[in-house]
């Protein structure tokens, strides 16, 4: 399944994104990237389930919104901004589940890869973001800096 056609080509890809199976999804996966036009607004309003709803994300998603936040970061989704930033403001015990170890050592690359330092700095600078959030957003912005995307004396 290469070149989705139809509503159900997506809506299989999805399932088996969600997929609580311990495999990876390569096919599924490949399929996703192949026809990213026709995936980002799955992936965009699965992460904003997240962000909205986590209990309800959790027991109907399976591994999706961990896919889809490789995915948007991979393709530098810009409408997923704002879904990333409110899922950082949830509880972080809650956080700590859903983010599982090998998540939140690449969650700096991802934020790096969609938020700008603006963005960055007001998560570092807000009480409202988790602690591993915020140190998270200043690791991101180190990587701009190191990218040259971003001053360090600003």
């Amino acid at each position: 399944m290469t070149n989705m056609q139809t509503d159900y080509d997506v809506k299989l890809c999805l399932q088996r994104l969600r997929g609580r199976g311990g495999f990876l999804p390569k096919g599924a996966l490949r399929s996703v990237m192949e026809n990213w036009s026709l995936m980002v607004e799955p992936m965009r309003a699965e992460l904003e389930l997240l962000a909205q709803n986590p209990e309800e994300s959790r027991k109907h998603s399976g591994n999706l919104s961990l896919y889809a936040l490789y995915l948007v970061a991979y393709f530098k989704e810009k409408s997923c901004v704002e879904s990333l930033c409110k899922i950082l403001l949830h509880d972080g015990e809650w956080l700590d589940a859903w983010l599982d170890t090998t998540v939140e050592e690449d969650l700096c690359r991802i934020m790096a890869a969609l938020l700008d330092a603006k963005q960055l700095r007001v998560l570092v600078d807000s009480r409202d973001v988790w602690w591993l959030g915020r140190a998270t957003a200043l690791e991101a912005m180190f990587i701009l800096v190191m990218r040259g995307e971003y001053d360090r004396e600003a």
